[in-house]
């Protein structure tokens, strides 16, 4: 037991002994101070990257829709829609005492005769033009009111036969209408087409194919410009 505590103390003695003095150790530090760069560092500067110039890309250029208000001269000028025993007779506007039942009639508005031989004017064609896809529809509707007026009025002295189509114009918008008496006959069809309400109305016949035949032909051009 005495053997192991002489060891121990001469450990620390001698550990004691090896350790430097407070003096060496503030000369060391003074040594160290001295020999570091009196100049402090420069820094390098971070470098950026360049910046690239994005490329100017023009925007794209607006869709040219065809005006349908400005087309509807130039498509009821097509003789070649008519049937075949009928002509274009004059082209202007609708005369204050004609379609008085529809109480919009729009913005601009067209009405074409229509001849047949020695006949004279056999048929009309009405195109009211309007500002937007809603007003025709109340158009459609003022039609309407018209044809149950007349059902009403003369029904005892004509036969009328009345029905909805899907052949032509807008889906759901559209009528066909024949009238025949003892000594008359006449047949009608109105359709809303985008901007439009169409009127054809044909005299002395209740042929289906043939007015039918023409408002598809008037139909079909509208949506060739663009109306659809």
């Amino acid at each position: 037991m005495m053997k192991k505590g002489l060891v121990l103390i001469v450990l620390a003695v001698f550990a004691i002994a090896c350790a430097p003095s407070a003096a060496a150790v503030q000369r060391a530090i003074q040594q160290t101070q001295a020999a570091l760069p009196t100049t402090p560092p420069t820094e390098m500067p971070t470098q950026l990257p360049t910046p690239t110039t994005a490329p100017t890309i023009a925007p794209p250029a607006a869709p040219t829709i065809p005006q349908v208000e400005t087309s509807v001269p130039v498509i009821l000028g097509h003789s070649e829609d008519l049937p075949a025993e009928y002509r274009l007779g004059s082209l202007g506007s609708i005369p204050d005492d004609r379609f008085t039942w529809i109480t919009d009639r729009g913005t601009t508005n067209h009405l074409l005769s229509i001849e047949k031989g020695d006949d004279g004017v056999m048929a009309y064609v009405a195109v009211f033009e309007y500002e937007d896809d809603i007003t025709p529809i109340y158009a459609y509707m003022d039609d309407l009111d018209e044809v149950t007026r007349l059902v009403q009025e003369y029904g005892t002295t004509y036969t009328f036969n009345f029905n909805t189509t899907n052949e032509v114009g807008d889906k759901d918008l559209a009528y066909i209408m024949s009238a025949e008496s003892d000594s008359e006959e006449s047949i009608a069809v109105g359709f809303v087409r985008c901007n439009l309400y169409v009127r054809v109305s044909f005299a002395d016949t209740t042929d289906r194919d043939l007015i039918l035949g023409y408002a598809k032909n008037l139909d079909k051009r509208f949506l060739a410009i663009g109306c659809d």
